[in-house]
């Protein structure tokens, strides 16, 4: 079977798969109540403490849990517009280059310049 004969068998508008409320997501894995619990006294903590779960990395589904994540997904938007600072590193690096930045710009009095040095302080 071809990629391309997998992919048209997928039905893109199926309904998203539902989690089972009271189950844990345990790093991608779903564990039921029972797993989750056997887990956590695998580890040696306490199956009746809901940190213990916490503290594993098994997270409880909830009602709520699943609405903040339909109202991230739907609701906010995910880093800025244009997305530099993820691409080029803007953002809290370029406010502490900006004063080394101006003052070359003043001191070459809107020339253009092959050599750019630049000497960064420590914060």
């Amino acid at each position: 079977m071809t990629s391309q004969t997998a992919f048209a068998k997928i039905n893109l508008l199926q309904p998203a798969p539902t989690q089972p409320l009271g189950y844990y997501d345990y790093f991608g894995k779903l564990l039921s109540p029972q797993e989750a619990s056997q887990l956590v006294v695998n580890k040696g903590l306490n199956p009746n403490n809901p940190i213990s779960y916490q503290r594993v990395g098994a997270v409880k589904i909830t009602k709520e849990l699943i609405a903040q994540g339909e109202d991230i997904f739907f609701n906010r938007k995910i880093g800025d517009t244009f997305c530099l600072r993820g691409v080029f590193g803007f953002g809290l690096g370029i406010v502490t280059i900006l004063p080394e930045l101006k003052t070359a710009i003043v001191k070459l009095q809107g020339q253009p310049t092959t050599i750019y040095k630049l000497f960064l302080r420590r914060i």
